[in-house]
């Protein structure tokens, strides 16, 4: 839906609910529970509106930034290059865990839950844009690594594993882990991360032994 339509049909419930409130002689008067749907329709098309204005508001910048001349970019002040955060570190950080679970088809199944959590220089989280690469692997005593999975995200599956919570910001990674021979149970698994930066093409790693939850 474009922010004209969607604009558009704000305007028309707007109207509606304003005709069913004024008490004209000849309409009829809408019930109590009428009235509550329109208004939710209503809130609905409002966030429909402020989602697709933010959407546009960034791909204007987007484009701003692209088609800036490269003479321009670098007569940036100082003071602002310096203030730009960078991507400095990234871990695995300790609340990652991995888990049983059960599938559609009621198999069981597995995955690694995997916490990332990137930072600037002065060890602040910062929104990070590349991709990024997970494997799992369990260490034996008698020196033997067997392998649990692993997968890789795009930048745009990288972007939408962005989470908020009550621990703050971080990214979630679910890997599926499975092998012959192997139970997911009690124990724990090592998982290694791989993040490359984009368009620098740095590359970051972090690697952390993580617990079985039940």
């Amino acid at each position: 839906m474009t922010v004209a339509r969607a604009m558009l049909l704000l305007a028309m419930y707007a109207v509606v609910a304003m005709l069913s409130t004024t008490g004209c002689s000849s309409a009829r008067v809408m019930m109590p529970t009428d009235n509550d749907g329109l208004r939710r329709e209503v809130q609905a098309l409002r966030e429909q509106v402020s989602a697709l204005e933010a959407q546009r508001a960034e791909l204007q910048q987007q484009l701003a930034a692209a088609t800036t001349p490269i003479a321009e970019v670098g007569t940036l002040d100082a003071q602002v290059a310096e203030a730009t955060p960078r991507l400095v570190s990234l871990v695995v950080e300790g609340a990652s865990h991995f888990r049983a679970g059960g599938s559609a088809s009621g198999t069981s199944t597995c995955e690694a839950v995997i916490y990332i959590k990137p930072t600037d220089g002065r060890g602040r989280f910062m929104q990070i844009v590349g991709r990024a690469r997970a494997s799992a692997f369990q260490l034996h005593a008698d020196g033997r690594v067997a392998s649990l999975g692993a997968a890789e995200w795009g930048p745009i599956e990288v972007r939408d594993a962005w989470r908020d919570g009550i621990f703050g910001a971080h990214y979630t990674l679910r890997l599926p882990l499975a092998a012959e021979g192997w139970t997911c149970a009690a124990g724990t698994v090592t998982v290694r991360v791989e993040f490359t930066s984009q368009p620098d093409g740095r590359t970051y790693a972090s690697q952390r032994e993580i617990p079985f939850q039940q």
